[in-house]
């Protein structure tokens, strides 16, 4: 099997039209299709790649693969990232992966990892690690929560073992973001958080990483706009260049892939807005056939 850049193994290499919303005004069906692989074997969900090697496609135009297994009563996802842009608004506000059930771009149900807030900051504070936070200690710092997300706007934060079938988890797997998820299928009356999908259905998955998912990019402490000045130098304060959508910084200085630009971090500024938000989205073929 081919290795692709970083040692990724992948399946295949799909390239999604960015989409344009109908004449409708109904979200265009992204145009990328992949096929869930049906096994028998359960996954372990643990946040590594070891079961997704040779079966990662690429989804849209960044460097961020994906790859999808469905059980009979589950449809197993991996996210594996090589993009310094995308990997950057996971860890300043989590991600949140959507499913749309018709197939098209509707941010409809969804489920978001890592969680980032005032309890994260809390457990930043309260680690004693030298330097600012890396991204193994940002993922420990949020936990292992999960926010589910039903009708498109209703959310709920769950822990571990509260939605019953749901597993995710996350890591930094030999230098990569890698993201794993359990995600229940029901074909009648079933939980809200399980997937309304048959094995022959084809769904829609979105990634979006960045925008208002999180107060972790906002200043500890700090009052509304206009009051309390932001402490300086803080280990989560980063400067964000508003007029350059794409660029955020991963580390002190870290490029975008998409544009090679680069954004250096200044002590005390912080965010004027939310962080830009990057979605990917692509089909999926519940009911392919085939293996590992």
């Amino acid at each position: 099997m081919p290795a692709g850049p970083v040692g990724i193994a992948v399946l295949a290499v799909g390239v999604a039209a960015t989409g344009l919303a109908c004449g409708s005004g109904a979200p265009e069906p992204p145009s990328q299709l992949l096929d869930s692989r049906v096994r028998d074997a359960a996954i372990s969900v643990d946040g590594l790649r070891r079961d997704w090697e040779g079966n990662l496609t690429r989804v849209g135009d960044r460097d961020v693969f994906a790859g999808f297994h469905r059980t009979g009563d589950a449809l197993y996802m991996a996210i594996v990232s090589q993009d310094p842009g995308f990997d950057a608004r996971v860890f300043r506000s989590g991600l949140t992966v959507w499913f749309d059930t018709a197939a098209t771009r509707r941010r409809a149900q969804g489920v978001r990892y890592p969680v980032f807030g005032a309890e994260a900051r809390r457990r930043l504070r309260a680690d004693t690690s030298a330097g600012r936070p890396d991204r193994e200690r940002l993922l420990r710092a949020a936990g292992s929560d999960v926010v589910l997300v039903t009708d498109g706007s209703t959310e709920e934060r769950v822990s571990p073992g509260e939605a019953a079938g749901l597993e995710v988890a996350a890591s930094v797997d030999r230098g990569l973001f890698t993201w794993e998820a359990r995600i229940p299928l029901r074909s009648g009356n079933g939980p809200a958080h399980a997937l309304a999908a048959a094995g022959d259905d084809t769904i829609s998955v979105g990634l979006q990483a960045g925008g208002d998912q999180g107060d972790l990019a906002r200043a500890p402490d700090a009052g509304p706009a206009g009051g309390a000045a932001p402490e300086p130098e803080r280990p989560d304060t980063v400067a964000v260049d508003t007029a350059a959508a794409d660029t955020l910084p991963a580390d002190s200085v870290a490029p975008d892939s998409a544009g090679g630009r680069e954004t250096p971090r200044a002590a005390g500024v912080l965010p004027a807005r939310a962080i830009p938000v990057l979605e990917i989205w692509t089909r999926v073929n519940l009911g392919a056939a085939g293996g590992m």
